[in-house]
């Protein structure tokens, strides 16, 4: 392997598949993230951003297994996003070079689904 030419991936696909008490609640979705400019893309993005920003606003949320966790930039810091997300979502990431919204295809759907542009809520 070349390291002189290789890159640091500098983005993360995050597959975020609801737990089972949210499974009514939450579509599937797929999310793709890049800590160092703090910047979240893809399917219900604004959705997630306002649970990431009420978690902000409420300054730690609790942790059922390790008491809380302050919240401060879940955008940049993957401890806090991960808290964040964990509390309603399997959370199955991927490091990418960049996001491929042509390939969206979720790992949970079936291989013989279209794909399209822009991502779709899988139901």
């Amino acid at each position: 392997m070349n390291t002189e030419n290789s890159k640091p991936l500098q983005w993360i696909r995050l597959e975020l598949v609801p737990l089972p008490n949210f499974e009514s609640e939450y579509p599937t979705m797929l999310l793709w993230w890049n800590s160092d400019e703090g910047i979240l893309q893809g399917e219900n993005v604004e959705f997630i951003k306002h649970k990431l920003d009420a978690a902000i606003q409420q300054g730690s949320i609790t942790l059922v297994s390790q008491g809380s966790i302050e919240i401060t930039n879940p955008y940049q810091k993957p401890s806090e996003l991960a808290a964040v997300l964990g509390q309603y979502f399997w959370v199955v990431p991927q490091p990418v070079a960049q996001p491929d919204f042509q390939s969206n295809q979720l790992d949970s759907e079936d291989n013989n689904s279209s794909t399209t542009d822009m991502p779709t809520i899988l139901q």
